[in-house]
């Protein structure tokens, strides 16, 4: 248990327009990682510091870039519904000249999602509302396919939960370094660590970082974190945060 923001009891639904999660299944692991977390980030309402908003999608269409091994990897998701988030595709930024432009066919697909109708009935979502890039198509009209609760178990990595923990956690030290307003040194300073790893926490790439080191930064914040031990109820025993009120 951690003390922290209620917010964070309240997690947005995850759902995958047409081939974005095996599109994104196909990057490289660390990449899956990176892109992981922001889109974990993203289901509690927060936004990874490096991504971006797609342009000419108009409100609460983001992209992640992730740059791996001479490459650059993209996904962009939807936040425009106040309970989801919607991954529209995934996909390796490549220009057919070899540039660092966009490819137009992705550009057009953004396009085409944008240009109005109706979407799939779920939640009533609007395609003029969030950018629609699906491969595969029902009736004219891109498939929605839902995932779980946890971003890591739907890309099917090995160290599901304990990643998903680690967002948790991550999005109570990030919400405490901006309520009391530190820039990434003075965190730093204050965790005894660096700006680099603090600029990591920022953007929920959080590979290297675990999860002891993740409640050391809340305990620097001076947040208590506690943890309990019971019998697993007719279940696969979990590790769970969840907070009770904010230290103030």
């Amino acid at each position: 248990m951690v003390q922290a923001n209620p917010d964070i009891r309240e997690k947005k639904k995850l759902h995958w327009m047409g081939s974005s999660n095996k599109d994104l299944n196909s990057f490289p692991v660390e990449v899956q990682k990176d892109i992981g977390g922001a889109i974990g980030a993203a289901q509690f309402g927060e936004k990874a510091e490096g991504v971006k908003s797609w342009k000419g999608a108009g409100p609460g269409v983001f992209e992640i870039v992730e740059p791996y091994d001479g490459n650059a990897y993209r996904t962009v998701y939807a936040t425009a519904l106040e309970k989801a988030v919607y991954v529209l595709h995934a996909f390796q930024k490549k220009s057919p000249d070899g540039g660092s432009t966009t490819d137009q066919r992705d550009v057009e697909a953004v396009k085409q999602g944008l240009k109005g109708g109706e979407s799939p009935p779920q939640d009533h979502l609007r395609r003029k509302e969030i950018a629609i890039m699906a491969a595969d198509l029902e009736n004219g009209l891109p498939v929605v396919h839902d995932g779980s609760d946890n971003v890591f178990a739907d890309l099917g990595l090995s160290d599901a939960d304990e990643s998903e923990e680690k967002i948790r956690l991550a999005v109570l030290v990030n919400r405490e370094i901006r309520r009391r307003g530190l820039r990434q040194v003075a965190a730093a300073k204050l965790f005894e660590s660096n700006q680099a790893e603090v600029s990591r926490l920022a953007n929920y790439k959080l590979s290297g970082i675990s999860e002891r080191r993740l409640m050391g930064f809340l305990n620097a914040l001076g947040q208590d974190v506690e943890i309990g031990v019971r019998p697993a109820r007719d279940r696969r025993a979990t590790v769970t945060v969840r907070e009770i009120e904010m230290a103030r």
